[in-house]
């Protein structure tokens, strides 16, 4: 009863955008500039495998892509639910509610007035395990701009807490030659890309706004269902090297959301971007950064680095490093940066552990500090083996990162 009471309040809330039940599979398609996007209205975005309908994410034209779509994920069950991206994975979302045969509608979030939106509300009922959301999902694009977003909502309609949530968003990619395409993770820009090396053929990627918990470039290989879950999960919860080699490439970028209680809506935002080249793409995601953040989904800036004019050189900004060793036993090194436009008598910073429970183990930094590059050692000596957090608050900024003791 409580996810129905829920799950109306939802549609009544979107009651101006939405048909009341489900809609049969329709697309719109986001043209903001050179990047042009099709989206779904049961979550796909690219090509649409469930009815075998074509779609895509193109560049000046040339298309990239087969399909993409969200995972998510509890470390408690370390299996995701979502989609596989294509072939003999799994597929699991359904619509619920939508209006896409109205077309795409346009909402002003902070001082940003995006032109194509489109909503639907999707659920992950044709799980073999469902963990019974409802996901909001929502595409925004803004003419003139080469991103179009992916903000995703997940409901907690169920009748219990939901704990150490991940969320993530990825595509199979045919970019060019299929078999011959490569990728590549930069962690700065929280950015995983596919390209295909020695040609003229555009770059296209995902970035999340949100803590990067994980990001991943592999070959695409036909597993069974249980092994596509398992790893899709792993995928957005690990910060993973990239597949040394070329092939027909997958890839996955995910953000920790944490704990979730009854009734509330967790949301995290992905992007979608291309570019002519490695730099093209860095610098469309520098601006995807700037538009999110005027629109008041982070607080992070990236500078664009084609950019001649820009004052500040990219690496300052706040930035949390993936701890190394990863896994670990019984010590690990973590180290951040302050950016020098942060003034030292405001910089308060703390950076804490905690575990999968979300029970704080360990305060690592608790002080005001100058801007400047540092470095803390974490031994975990006492603690039993298992998965951990570390989380560094500075200012207006906070991001989370998974590690892994190994005994």
């Amino acid at each position: 009863m409580k996810k129905f009471i829920l799950l109306l309040s939802a549609i009544f809330f979107f009651s101006n955008l939405f048909v009341q039940g489900q809609e049969t599979f329709k697309y719109l398609t986001h043209t903001p500039g050179s990047l042009s996007v099709t989206v779904w209205n049961n979550g796909i975005i690219g090509d649409n495998a469930e009815t075998g309908a074509s779609g895509f994410i193109s560049w000046n034209g040339i298309n990239g892509i087969w399909g993409s779509c969200l995972v998510f994920g509890t470390s408690a069950r370390g299996t995701a639910n979502g989609g596989a991206y294509s072939g003999s994975g799994f597929w699991d979302m359904v619509n619920v509610s939508s209006n896409f045969a109205a077309g795409f509608s346009e909402e002003t979030l902070g001082i940003v007035t995006f032109d194509q939106v489109s909503t639907a509300i999707i659920s992950d009922n044709n799980a073999t395990n469902p963990y019974g959301f409802d996901v909001i999902q929502k595409t925004y694009s803004l003419t003139g701009e080469n991103v179009v977003f992916c903000r995703n909502g997940y409901v907690n309609s169920t009748e219990a807490d939901v704990t150490d949530l991940y969320a993530g968003f990825g595509g199979d990619w045919e970019i060019g030659q299929t078999q011959a395409n490569s990728g590549g993770i930069d962690t700065d820009y929280n950015l995983v890309y596919v390209y295909e090396p020695g040609s003229n053929k555009p770059y296209f990627g995902f970035a999340t706004f949100d803590s990067l918990s994980g990001c991943k470039v592999w070959p695409n290989t036909f597993l069974n269902e249980t092994q596509a879950r398992n790893d899709a999960f792993t995928y957005i919860s690990t910060i993973d090297q990239v597949y040394p080699g070329v092939g027909n490439q997958k890839s996955s970028v995910g953000s920790y959301i944490g704990d979730v209680a009854v009734g509330d809506t967790a949301w995290v935002t992905f992007a979608i971007v291309a570019g002519n080249d490695l730099g093209g793409i860095k610098a469309n995601t520098a601006r995807a950064f700037e538009i999110a953040k005027n629109a008041g989904w982070t607080t992070k800036i990236i500078n664009d680095p084609t950019d001649i004019n820009n004052s500040q050189p990219l690496t300052q900004n706040f930035k949390l490093t993936q701890n190394y060793p990863n896994p670990f036993n019984p010590s690990t090194t973590i180290k951040y940066q302050l950016p020098t436009n942060v003034k030292s008598e405001t910089a308060n910073v703390k950076l804490i552990v905690f575990d999968i429970l979300g029970r704080q183990v360990a305060t690592l930094v608790n002080q005001k500090q100058n801007p400047g590059n540092y470095e803390v050692q974490f031994d975990a000596n006492n603690l039993p083996s298992g998965v951990y957090f570390y989380k560094l608050t500075a200012v207006n900024f906070v991001e989370t990162k998974k590690m892994v003791l190994l005994r």
